[in-house]
């Protein structure tokens, strides 16, 4: 009901307009880095809302929110990227 209103009252598409410009920003901050793994082909980190994207060999792509930035610079230094995955992202972190 109050969607409705928000519609009728013009405001819905000026709201939906304001998220959808948001997250082309947040989209802007991050690039996709190519690591060096048997099983993850690339990752994207957005600071400014703590989501680690995370692209698999086999095309599967996954978000994890609430990661700390301090977690993706060790992800990146991290000699098995597969064994930091399993071992510390995967069983902390939630998917998006």
């Amino acid at each position: 009901m109050f969607k409705t209103f928000l519609y009728y009252a013009g405001y819905y598409t000026k709201i939906k307009n304001i998220i959808n410009m948001s997250w082309y920003k947040i989209a802007q901050e991050a690039e996709w880095v190519n690591v060096d793994s048997s099983c993850i082909d690339a990752v994207a980190y957005y600071p400014s809302v703590n989501l680690l994207d995370l692209k698999f060999r086999g095309g599967r792509e996954y978000t994890y929110i609430d990661v700390p930035k301090t977690t993706f610079e060790n992800f990146l230094d991290a000699e098995s990227k597969g064994k930091f995955f399993n071992d510390i992202i995967k069983p902390k972190y939630d998917l998006k």
